[in-house]
C-alpha cells in the first residue's frame, strides 16, 4: 500500500509517522481476522498527527435504527487488578472513564473512529463477517479427525491385547521350569491383538477438508501443491492466482474507502485538501517481469504511453515521485554541462 510523495512533501515526516505500511497492515490483518478494523485519527498535545488503532474486541460502534453511524463505545477490563476501562467517543467529544468514573473529556475535530470493514457484511449490515468464521467449522473437523485417530492409536495399537487360541488348560505349571510364561495347548497360539486403522478413508476425508478449506480462503491451489507452475504461460499464473487476486482487489476497495477518510481527517486537523493525493496498491503475486517490460517498451514506442505512466507500472520503481525528480536532475545537470561548455 502506497501512498504518493506528494503527502510527504505537505506534511513533515513527524506527522508522517503512524502512517508507515505496518500499520496498514494491522488494519488488513484486522479486517481478515476479525472482518472489522478501525482507526482514529487525532492531534496530540505537541501538534503531530497521529492515528490509533482500536483493537476490535475492545470495539463497540454505534448505530441507530437509521443505519447512521453516532458514537463508539472502546471498553476493556484489565483482568489483572479488576479495573474496568471506557472511552466513548462521540462526534465533537471524547470522553474516558474508570470504573465509571469520568476521569477526561476532551474535544473531538475529527468525529467517530474509521469502521473498515471485509466487504462481506452480517446479517445487521453494518458489520464484516470474517472469512474466519466460515474456515472455523472446518478447521473444528480436522482436529476432531485427528483427535479421533490419535486416540485410536493410543488406545489400540499402542495399547494392544493379549489374545490366546485354543482350549483351557487346567494343568499348572512345572516349578522347575525357568521362564514359562502361558501354558496353553498344544497347537494353540497366543497373540497381541491391534485395530487396523482405515488409513484410506481418513486420507479421503482429511484431503477433502483441506480442500474445502482451501477454496474458501482462497489460496492458491499452487501453494498446496495442486498445481505445477514450470514453464507455464503469464495468463496461466494468473488463473492459479484468480481466486486470490479477486478477494485482494475486493480488501484494496473497503481499505481504499477508510484511507481516503483518513486524508479526510487529516486535511480536517492541518488544514488542507487531500483530494489530488492518488492511493495505489501492490499485490504480492508472481509476474513475469520480463513480459511486463515488453509490454511498456512497446506502448512506449507507439506512443500511447507516457514515461510517468510507464513509470507508475513498472515492477521495479516503488518511488515514481523520486525517479522523475531524479530525471530532472540529471536532465538539468547535463543541460548546465552543455552550456558551460
Amino acid at each position: 500500500m502506497v501512498f504518493l510523495r506528494e503527502l510527504l512533501e505537505r506534511i513533515i515526516d513527524p506527522l508522517w509517522g503512524s502512517y508507515c505500511e505496518i500499520f496498514n497492515y494491522q488494519i488488513a490483518k484486522d479486517i481478515y481476522t476479525y472482518g472489522n478494523a478501525y482507526e482514529y485519527v487525532y492531534k496530540d498535545e505537541d501538534g503531530v498527527v497521529k492515528s490509533k488503532g482500536i483493537r476490535p474486541e475492545y470495539a463497540y460502534p454505534i448505530y441507530d435504527d437509521g443505519g447512521k453511524y453516532v458514537q463508539f463505545v472502546e471498553y476493556m477490563i484489565d483482568n489483572s487488578n479488576n479495573v474496568e476501562y471506557k472511552t466513548v467517543y462521540d462526534t465533537d467529544k471524547v470522553s474516558e472513564y474508570v470504573n465509571g468514573t469520568l476521569t477526561g473529556e476532551y474535544n473531538n475535530p475529527t468525529g467517530l473512529p474509521i469502521h473498515y470493514t471485509c466487504g462481506d457484511l452480517d446479517r445487521s449490515g453494518y458489520f464484516g463477517a470474517s472469512i474466519v468464521n466460515d474456515l472455523m467449522p472446518i478447521i473444528d473437523e480436522i482436529e476432531g479427525l485427528l483427535s479421533k485417530m490419535s486416540d485410536s492409536v493410543s488406545t489400540l495399537s499402542l495399547n494392544p491385547l493379549g489374545v490366546s487360541v485354543g482350549d483351557r488348560v487346567d494343568a499348572s505349571v512345572d516349578k522347575d521350569i525357568t521362564g514359562a510364561v502361558l501354558n496353553i495347548e498344544s497347537g494353540g497360539e497366543y497373540k497381541w491383538a491391534t485395530a487396523q486403522l482405515d488409513t484410506p478413508a481418513i486420507s479421503v476425508i482429511l484431503d477433502n477438508l483441506l480442500n474445502q478449506f482451501y477454496t474458501i480462503a482462497q489460496v492458491p491451489s499452487v501453494l498446496y501443491g495442486q498445481s505445477n507452475v514450470a514453464n507455464v504461460s503469464e495468463v496461466s499464473l494468473k488463473l492459479l492466482f484468480n481466486c486470490a487476486d479477486n478477494l485482494a482487489k475486493k480488501t484494496s476497495y473497503e481499505l481504499l474507502k477508510g484511507f481516503y477518510k483518513r486524508l479526510e481527517y487529516i486535511g480536517m486537523l492541518v488544514n488542507d485538501n487531500f483530494n489530488d493525493i492518488e492511493i495505489s496498491f501492490n499485490y504480492n503475486r508472481p509476474a513475469d517481469d520480463s513480459s511486463i517490460i515488453s509490454d511498456i517498451k512497446t506502448q512506449m514506442e507507439l506512443g500511447i504511453m507516457s514515461r510517468e505512466t510507464a513509470m507508475r507500472v513498472s515492477p521495479y520503481i516503488t518511488d515514481v515521485q523520486r525517479e522523475l525528480e531524479r530525471e530532472l536532475e540529471a536532465s538539468n545537470q547535463q543541460h548546465t554541462g552543455v552550456v558551460g561548455n
